[in-house]
């Protein structure tokens, strides 16, 4: 389990209109900052998988700790991050499981999936193989979790743009046949969509705690399939713009 001290670093805001609905995210870096905060956590398990040095835990860690380790590092077994936001009303808080690239692991260890909110499934754009055996980690995913689990694939590394053996689009078809909720390409060392990816999925989470306050502790049975991302487009696009103008980024 990682001990991060955090605590200095300084505190993000990012405000999004998405349609009609506007979120105000605050990245609350320990609990001394929500010590007068008197509503209740939302607290969701999230999972990230794949391939061994497709960067997991350097995505998680730039989250975390914005810090990016040059020297890889492999996972053994799981790690658990923490990170705590507060989205308008509310306070919510992501254990963040960091797992290790072999898929017979999660064969012995399937509790692994428990209680999972949010799968991030995996790869690196210079890595072929990677993105191939995102079907068996999809397989893995489909066969021991909810179906009511949102679910991200993320492709990584992409400031190696110059030795990309994967297309944006082939991850955006494999997330649309697969009716997943989210695809986007990172890159944890320049720093590139990190705070993107889990700025929606809070969005998401938060959007999925209203439905549930709305059924009232009713069973709440939602299709993902049909259900709309709440995706936060403007500034994505706004940035690979800017990334595409600038001649002396690989990202």
């Amino acid at each position: 389990m990682s001990n991060i001290d955090n605590g200095n670093m300084e505190k993000s805001t990012n405000e999004y209109s998405i349609d009609s609905n506007k979120y105000k995210i605050i990245e609350y870096n320990n609990d001394d900052d929500i010590e007068n905060v008197k509503e209740d956590e939302l607290i969701y398990k999230v999972i990230l998988i794949g391939d061994p040095n497709v960067g997991k835990t350097s995505i998680i860690q730039k989250l975390v700790t914005k810090y990016f380790n040059q020297k890889y590092n492999s996972t053994i077994g799981f790690d658990i991050f923490f990170y705590r936001v507060k989205i308008n009303d509310k306070i919510i808080k992501l254990n963040i499981w960091d797992t290790c690239g072999i898929q017979d692991f999660f064969s012995c260890t399937k509790n692994i999936f428990t209680d999972v909110a949010l799968a991030i499934v995996s790869y690196s754009i210079d890595n072929r193989d990677s993105f191939e055996n995102l079907e068996g980690w999809i397989n893995k995913l489909k066969q021991n979790s909810s179906p009511n689990v949102l679910k991200f694939i993320v492709g990584n590394k992409c400031d190696l743009e110059d030795k990309r053996q994967v297309q944006k689009e082939e991850g955006e078809k494999l997330k649309n046949d697969n009716n997943y909720n989210f695809f986007i390409e990172t890159s944890a060392k320049d720093d590139k969509f990190v705070t993107e990816l889990f700025d929606n999925a809070i969005v998401q989470l938060f959007e999925l705690n209203k439905l549930m306050e709305e059924k009232d502790g009713d069973e709440l049975k939602i299709d993902f399939k049909r259900r709309k991302s709440f995706v936060i487009n403007d500034k994505i696009n706004k940035n690979e713009k800017e990334n595409n103008n600038n001649n002396n980024c690989n990202c």
